[in-house]
């Protein structure tokens, strides 16, 4: 016959943990080795090539007041003053 103490089935997903003062229980997902990524024979990366600057709009030439779109001062009107040899713009 088979042995308790030998357990064939897979560890589960998740646990019950208690929380709290009037201990509620939650669950914690735990993982063991599940999001493991499998690569492919063709997916070895090459080497990078040296990034040139993006090229900007003709009409954006410093002096030129610009408006930002995103982020923390979206709405705000800014004067652009030069392209970055990195990429960015740099501006007031």
């Amino acid at each position: 016959l088979k042995d308790p103490s030998i357990s064939t089935s897979s560890p589960p997903l998740f646990a019950a943990a208690t929380m709290g003062k009037a201990g509620q229980a939650r669950q914690v997902f735990r993982l063991y080795g599940r999001t493991k990524k499998v690569k492919s024979p063709g997916s070895e990366k090459k080497a990078k090539t040296a990034q040139k600057t993006q090229k900007l709009k003709k009409s954006l030439v410093p002096g030129s007041v610009l408006i930002l779109l995103a982020g923390r001062f979206r709405g705000r009107r800014v004067v652009f003053l030069k392209q970055l040899e990195s990429g960015l713009l740099l501006i007031t």
